[in-house]
């Protein structure tokens, strides 16, 4: 008896609850805090990109602030925002760098031209082959655009700290911060390797491994400050990525 009572109690409180609807109001466009997107054309190579750069609440122009840049920004650019509260955490200026397009179709073409380093070969295992109309073997000219452009952008409206500055990608974007790392280590002090596409081309990137490991033991690019580099690889991700 005691059961059946507690049973209808609950029924009628849930029956009960349910009064009018809420009232929402019409939707409008959704805004990153503290976030603004550029678009400009690569003198470089003639592209068009976008990139966001998101803030501290409060920026201190006095104060020199760590930069995060990352790769594949039309995917990333929505999410890797975070609070800056600088009670809990320091203060940096995030960069995220993609493409100035609504077509969720575009960027995935785009970043095989801008995150490789050679021409796809078809006869090289891999995953699969690049999406329809896409193109390869940009990937030096990006880390040009990334540097000669972008970069200096960002310091002509924030001030930065050159020592702390890191740059972060995912598979194919991995691939270009493994590059940009082999052949250029002073251009950041974190590499963030996520997942990199060691795969492309029948692991043409290992290529440079020798080399830049001598150039570490010789301290080469050590003495203005440390490099470091992280590298992570999901359990999803296969034999694809290694």
């Amino acid at each position: 008896m005691r059961a059946k009572c507690s049973f209808f109690c609950l029924a009628s409180c849930i029956l009960f609850s349910v009064g009018k609807a809420a009232d929402f109001t019409n939707g409008s466009p959704a805004t990153i805090p503290f976030t603004k997107q550029y678009d400009f054309t690569s003198k470089i190579n003639g592209l068009g990109y976008r990139v966001w750069i998101s803030s501290p609440a409060k920026v201190d122009p006095t104060r020199a602030y760590p930069i995060i840049y990352g790769l594949d920004g039309n995917s990333i650019a929505g999410m890797a925002f975070w609070r800056q509260d600088e009670a809990r955490v320091e203060p940096v200026v995030q960069v995220f760098i993609g493409y100035p397009t609504e077509d969720f179709g575009e960027p995935r073409r785009r970043r095989f031209l801008d995150l490789t380093f050679s021409e796809f070969n078809p006869d090289k295992p891999s995953p699969g082959p690049p999406p329809p109309g896409a193109k390869s073997g940009g990937g030096d000219t990006f880390a040009r655009v990334i540097e000669e452009e972008i970069k200096p952008f960002v310091r002509s409206r924030f001030k930065t700290d050159p020592a702390r500055q890191a740059i972060w990608g995912h598979s194919l974007a991995g691939l270009e911060v493994m590059r940009i790392l082999y052949r250029n280590p002073k251009a950041f002090s974190i590499y963030c390797i996520s997942s990199p596409s060691i795969w492309w081309n029948d692991r043409e990137i290992l290529k440079d491994e020798d080399a830049f490991a001598r150039r570490a033991r010789a301290e080469e690019f050590s003495a203005a400050r440390c490099t470091r580099a992280s590298t992570t690889a999901s359990s999803c991700s296969g034999s694809a990525i290694l």
